[in-house]
């Protein structure tokens, strides 16, 4: 039961920024039938979790100080409070979250548009924020620590206490072969990153580092969705979730999750009529449908952004070498693991890593962007499949040596944290950096649609110029 309930809080968590979301972006007779649809879904829901996540593990009280120590950790090296140096994405995190605090829903720019991007994760703090500002360092930090905290306890429930503190410990420190390659080589040779220019997976410390916001929502979905086998309505809805709150990650994941709906859906003895009418399904169709015009109302936006970066002009000879050298060194870890655990997940991140590279090859932005949501999911899959069969000598060796291959990147991201002063670490909240930022994401290229969208769909301020017709007048 302890599990269910736990598991029960974490969809909770993912859904109430999103329904926050649609209540303060959208028409309300839009807004309202969406948020009671989604909201009952969810109440109705509960069955489906309770039968899912049956099988608890208890949690000693050491073991809960050690879950809270581990994301009280995390949320440090983060640098909400500046206390230690701040990736350079805050620069944009920190103007986007006091644009939340400090204007009403949704927050325009200077021109009237608005920023589309998935910021559904910091709408809690930053209503908790419009209440007392002053500690909206502290709301956003303890909303990061809630979720870094349930990602623990769902993993403990499937794994135990030992092998739940070994992830725990080993998810900083690791790194993909091609990570260690470059850095290696940058110690030896001091020569600048080969293999990540074609292949920018992260380490679990960097992306959660530069990206916290897309690193609980993937680790927390992932420990639900990937740990167990769930049923079809809880699938629907962790899958809505993912799109709406981490859509590049969805994307990636989609068939994958496609194919086990289906086995899941043929095991269990789900019928056509008990799919469609079941409670969930109308509110998931209509807050995915509901994301999915306000994503695709901006070519600056996120998805938009990878599909329109321009491509490379030929393929030259390094370029060659670096993708069968890098691939065959990130996919060595996922074939060794699918070999002991025979998860079929392994293979399918398998083979998205040349497919990531042939079909979005050479783009400026848009293979980075991939790489870079991509790389929880191979990290956090890698690591779960591998404890997963722990008791047998040469998984434990194995990972043994691709932790102690990671070392050195560990230490060279850890040593980012530590060389700066802290008078340097925070930067400052200008929501000018806003509208520098994220000016172009307010370009629509349909003016048709852009009507649509923002006199039928969105709240009246959205969308009122863009930049694009201020440029024209």
């Amino acid at each position: 039961m302890f599990a269910s309930r736990t598991a029960y809080i974490s969809i909770i968590y993912l859904f109430i920024p999103i329904l926050m979301w649609v209540l303060g972006w959208c028409q309300w007779w839009i807004a309202a039938p969406i948020a009671l649809l989604v909201t009952w879904g969810i109440w109705r829901l509960w069955p489906d979790v309770r039968h899912s996540y049956a099988q608890s593990v208890a949690i000693p009280w050491w073991g809960w100080g050690l879950l809270l120590l581990y994301a009280a950790g995390c949320v440090f090296l983060c640098g909400f409070d500046g206390r230690v140096q701040q990736s350079w994405d805050f620069i944009v995190r920190n103007p986007l979250y006091a644009h939340l605090i400090g204007q009403a829903w949704p927050t325009q720019l200077t021109d009237g548009g608005i920023v589309v991007y998935p910021m559904q994760f910091w709408l809690v703090p930053a209503a908790l924020s419009k209440c007392l500002p002053t500690a909206s360092t502290f709301f956003l930090q303890l909303w990061v620590l809630l979720g870094l905290t349930l990602v623990g306890i769902n993993i403990w429930q499937v794994l135990g206490k030992w092998r739940t503190l070994i992830l725990l410990g080993a998810m900083p420190i690791f790194a993909p072969l091609t990570h260690v390659a470059d850095d290696v080589l940058n110690v030896i040779l001091w020569q600048d990153a080969f293999f990540s220019v074609h292949f920018r997976l992260l380490s679990p410390l960097t992306q959660m580092l530069n990206t916290f916001h897309f690193y609980v929502v993937g680790c927390l979905v992932l420990s639900l969705l990937v740990a167990r086998q769930p049923s079809c309505p809880v699938m629907v809805v962790l899958t809505v979730a993912l799109a709406i709150m981490h859509p590049m990650l969805a994307v990636i994941l989609f068939p994958l999750v496609l194919y086990q709906y289906v086995r899941t859906w043929k095991r269990e003895g789900y019928t056509w009529r008990g799919v469609i009418w079941h409670p969930v399904l109308p509110g998931m169709v209509c807050a995915a449908a509901m994301a999915g015009i306000f994503y695709a109302s901006s070519t600056g936006s996120e998805l938009c952004l990878v599909f329109d970066a321009p491509h490379a002009k030929g393929y030259s000879a390094e370029y060659i070498s670096a993708f069968a050298i890098g691939a065959l060194l990130n996919i060595i870890p996922l074939l060794f693991a699918w070999y002991y655990s025979r998860r079929g997940i392994l293979l399918y991140l398998a083979v998205c890593i040349p497919l990531l590279t042939l079909f979005w090859m050479g783009q400026d932005n848009g293979i980075s962007e991939w790489w870079y949501k991509y790389s929880v999911a191979y990290a956090f899959v890698l690591l779960l499949s591998l404890l997963t069969v722990w008791e047998k000598t040469s998984v434990r060796i194995g990972l043994c040596l691709l932790l102690l291959a990671s070392g050195l990147s560990f230490l060279r991201e850890l040593d980012k944290k530590t060389l700066f002063p802290a008078a340097r670490a925070c930067f400052a909240a200008n929501p000018q950096f806003i509208q520098s930022q994220y000016a172009d994401m307010n370009e629509v290229d349909s003016k048709l649609r852009k009507q649509f969208v923002s006199e039928h769909l969105l709240c009246p301020a959205v969308f009122r110029h863009s930049v694009s017709e201020q440029v024209k007048r």
